[in-house]
């Protein structure tokens, strides 16, 4: 079963070489790696463009309109893993990431959520775990995941209309429920 993982980015020269080490990284190596550029005028598309020299399983596109979501979108379309992991440029994961998910899936799943770490520029960080008590009271209080942390169906992202293109935050919840 294949996983694609999605890399929006605009301008993250600084940050997307440990994203997209983290995404290479993964024990479970039935993956895709596709970066979506989202009008860069740094050194982004270059970092990226060598490392796809190196790596056949990563993939470049550009998505002229200006928004993550619209390149989350892009990148959904071209995904032909059967689910989806969005990160952030300046996101990584840890190396089992996929690999515990993907153990941890059941066919009628729309996504699973998971825990994850805030790690902050001066090098502290601060675990975020998801009790599972009430998925519902979880999701309307935005405790069920961040859009790194999760892995999403493919076919259930694209029957909800995939991201909203109208959103600037909390756009994670909004397509979970």
């Amino acid at each position: 079963m294949k996983v694609s993982i999605i890399i929006p980015f605009f301008n993250a020269s600084s940050t997307i070489e440990r994203c997209i080490k983290s995404a290479i990284s993964q024990t479970y190596k039935n993956i895709e790696i596709i970066c979506v550029d989202n009008n860069s005028t740094d050194d982004s598309v270059k970092i990226i463009q060598d490392y796809i020299k190196n790596y056949q399983h990563i993939t470049l596109y550009t998505e002229l309109r200006k928004g993550a979501n619209f390149a989350r979108n892009l990148g959904t379309k071209k995904a032909s893993g059967c689910w989806l992991n969005f990160l952030e440029a300046d996101d990584f994961i840890s190396e089992k990431k996929i690999e515990n998910q993907v153990k941890a899936l059941k066919t009628k799943s729309p996504f699973i959520a998971s825990s994850y770490y805030y790690v902050y520029l001066h090098g502290d960080k601060r675990k975020h775990k998801i009790k599972y008590l009430d998925a519902w009271k979880d999701l309307f209080s935005g405790n069920l995941g961040i859009t790194s942390s999760n892995l999403f169906k493919k076919t259930n992202v694209i029957e909800v209309g995939m991201w909203n293109e109208d959103y600037n935050s909390s756009q994670e919840a909004e397509l979970m429920f």
